[in-house]
């Protein structure tokens, strides 16, 4: 079912993936399939099935948990850090420039 391997490959994102990694997406896209299936089979609508699966697999972070899957780096968070960092470096470079200038102001 492509939802289920949309949502299965929303998990992978941006991860590095080795050979492990492909075998532990392709046995989870099958395992909940399946369940899927068997599911429909037993009279479920498609609709309530793919929730019912999708609960039963736990939170994204559970799932990426269980399969070792690295979180995605926060980019906004990392370039906040940069950017503080930069003002310090700078700014702490500027006084050294002026106490070598030997500036009355910093004295």
């Amino acid at each position: 079912m492509n939802r289920i391997k949309s949502f299965v490959d929303s998990l992978f994102e941006g991860t590095r993936m080795t050979k492990a990694l492909i075998e532990q997406k392709e046995e989870l896209i099958l395992n909940m399939t399946d369940r899927f299936n068997e599911l429909v089979s037993k009279g479920k609508n498609e609709e309530d099935a793919y929730i019912e699966v999708i609960n039963n697999f736990g939170s994204i972070e559970e799932i990426k948990s269980e399969l070792s899957i690295p979180n995605k780096p926060d980019k906004k968070k990392n370039r906040l850090i940069e950017w503080i960092v930069s003002l310090i470096v700078i700014t702490i470079l500027g006084y050294w420039i002026l106490m070598l200038a030997g500036n009355p102001l910093i004295w």
